[in-house]
């Protein structure tokens, strides 16, 4: 379940919500708590832990390259005979009883040979044609197609070959591909492999600088104690973990529970809310543990803190920060930043050990 603390911290910056006040049972946010109420802390310096080493080899390299290579072939126009696998672009106009129906005509249309992206006596039907070849294809349309017109009902479809395109997959990167797969952005294929290097090694070290944060807070949690925590923080956390995966979950057109199973945010016999109350409350420990951290080591977030990152998130998106701020939850920004301080002082103060 290590994921949900950086999806968490991404979904709080991301939906806007209520100020709290009140109570420090009541509260919502770290701002209007003191954290040593509700933890006492064990060790949370010198923590040892084990993690691979950040290396991106060679032969990483290599094998992003093959992949590369091989999932975005280069194209060559062919004559023909089509074969599966070559992307064409083709006329035809669908009739039935020698009249065109609707929906059954499209000029310049792209398609891939054998995808079966239409009925199959259509898809079949084209597999050999040349370019320039106008053939009619008799078809039967399936009982239960969509449309119930066409349904059961014999057809033919003349077909026009305009092009074809055959995938060429090489085995070495090239000049060539290298300016066609970035579109001229690189010329040279040891300019892009030494750009491969850079982005994986980038990307090594921030999933390397993830689970050395996952491991730590694991670790201080349990070293931890503590009391009952906000229900007020709680609640806003789980509300907006609640809301950001819903709306992904409807743009999939998908169930909340089958989203988050596809997504491999599922855990055991828990029911989907079970699942992102456990998560809200295991998140609020580890807010409440961090910010008693940073009061203990003196790394308050100020108001100058707050404002100067605002500044820069505001310019790196081109907005002035009125416009940026609009709707933004600067308690919760206020918090992502704690943590991000926090977790570097427990990165510098632990004992890593490199499998």
């Amino acid at each position: 379940m290590k994921k949900y603390f950086t999806l968490v911290l991404a979904v709080l910056l991301s939906v806007g919500l209520l100020a709290g006040c009140g109570s420090n049972n009541d509260a919502e946010y770290l701002k209007d708590i003191s954290a040593d109420k509700f933890v006492t802390l064990g060790q949370y310096k010198g923590i040892e832990i084990t993690v691979p080493a950040p290396i991106v080899t060679d032969e990483d390299v290599e094998e992003t390259v093959s992949s590369i290579l091989m999932n975005y072939p280069m194209m060559e126009a062919v004559s023909g005979p089509g074969e599966a696998g070559d992307e064409v672009i083709i006329d035809f106009v669908g009739t039935l009883d020698g009249v065109a129906f609707e929906g059954g005509t499209s000029f310049n249309y792209d398609y891939t040979l054998g995808s079966n992206q239409f009925i199959p006596d259509l898809c079949e039907g084209m597999i050999g044609m040349s370019v320039g070849d106008v053939w009619d294809i008799p078809v039967m349309f399936p009982e239960e197609y969509h449309n119930p017109d066409l349904a059961g009902q014999q057809s033919s479809f003349q077909v026009t070959m305009n092009s074809i395109e055959r995938p060429v997959v090489i085995s070495e990167m090239t000049d060539e591909y290298v300016a066609w797969f970035t579109e001229g952005m690189y010329t040279t294929a040891s300019d892009f492999r030494a750009y491969i290097r850079e982005s994986m090694e980038t990307d090594a070290q921030a999933a390397f600088e993830n689970e050395v944060v996952n491991q730590i807070t694991e670790t201080i949690i349990e070293n931890a104690e503590f009391k009952k925590l906000p229900a007020a923080m709680v609640k806003r956390i789980n509300d907006a973990l609640i809301n950001s995966i819903s709306y992904y979950a409807a743009m999939y057109g998908l169930d909340l529970e089958t989203y988050m199973m596809l997504a491999g945010l599922s855990s055991g016999d828990m029911s989907a809310e079970e699942i992102m109350m456990d998560q809200a409350e295991r998140t609020a420990r580890n807010y409440i543990a961090f910010q008693a951290i940073a009061d203990i080591e003196g790394m308050a977030v100020t108001d100058e803190d707050v404002d100067s990152g605002i500044a820069e998130l505001a310019a790196s998106m081109g907005m002035t920060i009125e416009e940026y701020i609009v709707g933004m939850d600067i308690d919760s920004y206020r918090e992502y930043l704690m943590i991000e301080r926090v977790s570097e002082f427990l990165q510098e103060n632990a004992v890593i050990i490199y499998l």
